[in-house]
Protein backbone atom coordinates (compact mmCIF):
# COMPACT_ATOMS: atom_id res chain seq x y z
CA UNK A 1 0.00 0.00 0.00
CA UNK A 2 3.03 2.29 -0.04
CA UNK A 3 3.86 4.29 -3.17
CA UNK A 4 7.49 3.78 -4.12
CA UNK A 5 9.52 5.46 -6.82
CA UNK A 6 12.22 3.43 -8.57
CA UNK A 7 15.43 5.00 -7.28
CA UNK A 8 16.71 5.29 -10.85
CA UNK A 9 13.51 6.71 -12.35
CA UNK A 10 14.71 10.28 -13.01
CA UNK A 11 18.15 9.15 -14.17
CA UNK A 12 16.71 6.50 -16.50
CA UNK A 13 14.11 8.86 -17.97
CA UNK A 14 16.72 11.56 -18.60
CA UNK A 15 19.27 9.08 -19.96
CA UNK A 16 16.78 7.49 -22.35
CA UNK A 17 15.69 10.93 -23.55
CA UNK A 18 19.30 12.08 -24.02
CA UNK A 19 19.99 8.90 -26.04
CA UNK A 20 17.11 9.74 -28.38
CA UNK A 21 14.92 6.83 -27.27
CA UNK A 22 11.16 7.04 -27.25
CA UNK A 23 9.78 7.21 -23.72
CA UNK A 24 6.98 5.52 -21.82
CA UNK A 25 6.53 4.49 -18.20
CA UNK A 26 4.73 1.82 -16.25
CA UNK A 27 3.59 1.59 -12.68
CA UNK A 28 3.65 -1.68 -10.78
CA UNK A 29 0.38 -1.44 -8.90
CA UNK A 30 -0.87 -3.19 -5.80
CA UNK A 31 -4.07 -1.15 -5.60
CA UNK A 32 -6.97 -2.88 -3.87
CA UNK A 33 -9.54 -0.11 -4.45
CA UNK A 34 -10.45 2.33 -7.20
CA UNK A 35 -9.36 5.16 -4.91
CA UNK A 36 -5.91 3.61 -4.59
CA UNK A 37 -5.70 3.28 -8.39
CA UNK A 38 -6.41 6.99 -8.65
CA UNK A 39 -3.80 7.79 -5.98
CA UNK A 40 -1.21 5.73 -7.83
CA UNK A 41 -1.95 7.60 -11.07
CA UNK A 42 -1.64 10.95 -9.32
CA UNK A 43 1.72 9.82 -7.92
CA UNK A 44 2.90 8.94 -11.44
CA UNK A 45 1.71 12.28 -12.81
CA UNK A 46 3.63 14.10 -10.05
CA UNK A 47 6.80 12.25 -11.00
CA UNK A 48 6.37 12.97 -14.70
CA UNK A 49 6.02 16.72 -14.09
CA UNK A 50 4.49 17.17 -17.57
CA UNK A 51 7.37 15.51 -19.44
CA UNK A 52 6.57 14.43 -23.00
CA UNK A 53 6.10 10.69 -23.50
CA UNK A 54 5.96 8.78 -26.78
CA UNK A 55 4.38 5.68 -25.31
CA UNK A 56 1.63 5.11 -22.73
CA UNK A 57 1.66 5.18 -18.96
CA UNK A 58 1.01 1.54 -18.05
CA UNK A 59 -0.92 0.02 -15.15
CA UNK A 60 0.76 -3.31 -14.24
CA UNK A 61 -1.04 -5.26 -11.49
CA UNK A 62 0.23 -8.72 -10.67
CA UNK A 63 -0.96 -11.00 -7.89
CA UNK A 64 1.73 -11.03 -5.20
CA UNK A 65 3.52 -14.33 -4.57
CA UNK A 66 4.12 -15.32 -0.96
CA UNK A 67 7.67 -16.27 -0.03
CA UNK A 68 9.81 -16.72 3.04
CA UNK A 69 10.60 -12.99 2.95
CA UNK A 70 6.99 -12.03 2.16
CA UNK A 71 4.58 -14.30 4.05
CA UNK A 72 1.00 -14.45 2.76
CA UNK A 73 -0.39 -12.63 5.79
CA UNK A 74 1.71 -9.54 4.92
CA UNK A 75 0.50 -9.32 1.31
CA UNK A 76 -2.52 -7.04 1.37
CA UNK A 77 -3.24 -7.53 -2.36
CA UNK A 78 -3.07 -11.33 -2.28
CA UNK A 79 -6.12 -12.89 -3.94
CA UNK A 80 -7.70 -9.51 -4.67
CA UNK A 81 -10.74 -10.11 -6.91
CA UNK A 82 -10.55 -9.21 -10.59
CA UNK A 83 -13.54 -6.87 -10.44
CA UNK A 84 -11.75 -4.86 -7.73
CA UNK A 85 -8.53 -4.63 -9.74
CA UNK A 86 -10.51 -3.76 -12.87
CA UNK A 87 -12.01 -0.81 -10.97
CA UNK A 88 -8.54 0.23 -9.79
CA UNK A 89 -7.17 -0.04 -13.34
CA UNK A 90 -10.04 2.04 -14.74
CA UNK A 91 -9.52 4.72 -12.09
CA UNK A 92 -5.77 4.75 -12.77
CA UNK A 93 -6.32 5.02 -16.53
CA UNK A 94 -8.93 7.77 -16.28
CA UNK A 95 -6.65 9.83 -14.03
CA UNK A 96 -3.69 9.33 -16.38
CA UNK A 97 -5.88 10.34 -19.35
CA UNK A 98 -7.08 13.46 -17.50
CA UNK A 99 -3.39 14.25 -16.87
CA UNK A 100 -2.78 14.39 -20.62
CA UNK A 101 -1.14 11.00 -21.15
CA UNK A 102 -2.19 7.80 -22.93
CA UNK A 103 -3.15 5.08 -20.43
CA UNK A 104 -2.50 1.35 -20.94
CA UNK A 105 -3.18 -1.88 -19.01
CA UNK A 106 -0.65 -4.73 -18.89
CA UNK A 107 -1.90 -8.32 -18.55
CA UNK A 108 -1.24 -11.95 -19.44
CA UNK A 109 -3.61 -14.52 -20.97
CA UNK A 110 -4.96 -15.70 -17.61
CA UNK A 111 -5.71 -12.14 -16.53
CA UNK A 112 -7.33 -11.39 -19.91
CA UNK A 113 -9.77 -14.29 -19.73
CA UNK A 114 -10.28 -14.94 -16.03
CA UNK A 115 -9.39 -11.82 -14.06
CA UNK A 116 -9.96 -8.44 -15.68
CA UNK A 117 -13.25 -7.32 -17.16
CA UNK A 118 -11.66 -6.05 -20.36
CA UNK A 119 -14.97 -4.64 -21.60
CA UNK A 120 -14.66 -2.08 -18.80
CA UNK A 121 -11.10 -1.28 -19.93
CA UNK A 122 -11.65 -1.40 -23.71
CA UNK A 123 -11.10 2.35 -24.14
CA UNK A 124 -7.45 2.00 -23.11
CA UNK A 125 -4.45 0.49 -24.81
CA UNK A 126 -3.37 -3.03 -23.85
CA UNK A 127 0.09 -4.50 -23.34
CA UNK A 128 -0.09 -8.29 -23.54
CA UNK A 129 2.47 -10.75 -22.10
CA UNK A 130 2.76 -14.26 -23.56
CA UNK A 131 6.03 -16.10 -24.04
CA UNK A 132 5.22 -18.15 -27.12
CA UNK A 133 6.22 -17.83 -30.79
CA UNK A 134 2.86 -16.13 -31.52
CA UNK A 135 0.44 -14.36 -29.23
CA UNK A 136 -2.86 -16.22 -28.80
CA UNK A 137 -5.48 -13.94 -27.30
CA UNK A 138 -8.64 -12.57 -28.90
CA UNK A 139 -8.14 -8.99 -27.67
CA UNK A 140 -6.38 -6.26 -29.61
CA UNK A 141 -3.19 -5.03 -27.98
CA UNK A 142 -0.62 -2.39 -28.84
CA UNK A 143 2.42 -4.03 -27.23
CA UNK A 144 3.38 -7.70 -26.95
CA UNK A 145 5.87 -8.90 -24.34
CA UNK A 146 7.16 -12.05 -25.99
CA UNK A 147 10.07 -13.03 -23.72
CA UNK A 148 11.60 -12.48 -20.32
CA UNK A 149 14.94 -13.95 -21.44
CA UNK A 150 16.33 -11.14 -23.58
CA UNK A 151 19.85 -9.77 -23.30
CA UNK A 152 21.05 -6.21 -23.73
CA UNK A 153 24.71 -5.14 -23.76
CA UNK A 154 25.53 -3.44 -20.46
CA UNK A 155 22.74 -5.15 -18.49
CA UNK A 156 23.90 -8.19 -16.51
CA UNK A 157 20.50 -9.83 -16.00
CA UNK A 158 17.97 -11.04 -18.54
CA UNK A 159 15.37 -8.51 -19.62
CA UNK A 160 11.82 -8.54 -20.95
CA UNK A 161 11.50 -8.23 -24.72
CA UNK A 162 8.54 -6.40 -26.30
CA UNK A 163 7.18 -5.47 -29.70
CA UNK A 164 5.03 -2.39 -30.18
CA UNK A 165 2.43 -2.44 -32.92
CA UNK A 166 1.74 1.20 -33.68
CA UNK A 167 -1.81 2.01 -34.66
CA UNK A 168 -2.33 3.15 -38.25
CA UNK A 169 -2.50 6.88 -38.67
Amino acid sequence: GVLNLDQNFAENLAGASDAGLQLGVYFFSQAVTAKEGEAEAKFVLEQLEGKKLDFPVVFDWEDPVPSEDLPAETLRALNCPGETVTAAAKSFCETIKEGGYTPCVYFNKHQAYYFYDLDVLKDYEFWYAEYNPRPAVCYHFRTWQYSDQGTVPGIETTVDMNLCFEPRK
